[in-house]
């Protein structure tokens, strides 16, 4: 299935930080601070997302999803949304020669359905595992 942003969040795109104040913080009479506090971020670091001067982080994400009982993609992709809305276009570039335009257009390519571990053969290495 292709999923698209555009699809999930169309025009016009809504900074996470407007969505925390109004549909959260706002809605259930939640202070800034008191956010802060309970996620452990800095104060004004949360203001500054709330006023759009910040980005969410994957960590501030994660954060706020635990905090607010949302998924942590909803605030992750909501940043992606808006960034990409928000780029400075780029030149036109030609595409590879190499690669098929077909491949292009494949949902599964954009979704990394191509990237199977035996086709990497030696390239791949694991990720290494953390005690913790």
């Amino acid at each position: 299935m292709d999923v698209r942003l555009e699809s999930l969040f169309p025009p016009p795109v809504l900074h996470p930080g407007v969505v925390l104040q109004h549909e959260f913080l706002e809605r259930f009479g939640i202070h800034q601070g008191e956010l802060a506090q309970a996620i452990g971020v800095d104060l004004a670091n949360l203001n500054r997302v709330v006023h759009e001067r910040r980005r969410v982080s994957l960590d501030l994400g994660r954060l706020l999803a635990m905090a607010l009982a949302t998924a942590p993609e909803d605030w992750l992709l909501r940043q992606l949304a808006w960034d990409l809305e928000h780029a400075q276009p780029l030149p036109f570039i030609e595409p590879l020669p190499q690669v098929p335009v077909w491949r292009l257009d494949d949902p599964r390519l954009r979704s990394g359905l191509y990237l199977r571990k035996s086709e990497l053969g030696a390239a791949y290495r694991p990720p290494r595992e953390t005690s913790g």
